[in-house]
């Protein structure tokens, strides 16, 4: 984990570049798809959120967008103690699938009130947004190159 904290400060403009462009690029495949106009009800189940949490850590994108999010706060565990930085990852990985428990009860609870306009604009409204971040990413690497 030091070395990897080490080459992310090490090329952080570039991680912010790339992780930037990915971001973007997530943005705008959110941008272009389609809403569901039906709305399918699946249970809940600790199976299928430990599914979604280690497929989370899995994923190359993930760890690209991880990786970004450490260069983007200057988080430097270089000189920190042992247990600093797996804090850190389980932090991030606890407060990601906390998020996610959250957001999907919550749109659990209150989906039925929802319609298709509803879910569109908001599709729409965090796509442009998660677009944006990754503009800013990409700028601010490009000009602290």
């Amino acid at each position: 984990l030091s070395s990897i904290g080490d080459y992310v400060q090490t090329h952080t403009p570039v991680i912010e570049v790339v992780g930037g462009l990915f971001v973007m690029l997530v943005g705008f495949n959110m941008f272009r798809s389609q809403v569901a106009e039906t709305r399918h009800k699946r249970p809940y189940s600790a199976k299928n959120f430990v599914k979604a949490f280690t497929m989370g850590l899995s994923n190359p994108a993930a760890i690209a967008v991880m990786l970004a999010l450490f260069a983007f706060f200057k988080m430097d565990m270089s000189d920190a103690s042992r247990w600093i930085p797996f804090a850190a990852i389980a932090a991030l990985a606890c407060g990601s699938a906390g998020f996610w428990y959250t957001f999907s009860r919550i749109a659990e609870h209150f989906g039925d009130r929802f319609n298709y306009r509803i879910l569109f604009l908001v599709n729409r409204i965090a796509a442009v947004t998660i677009f944006i971040f990754g503009a800013i990413l990409v700028y601010k690497g490009i000009t602290t190159w």
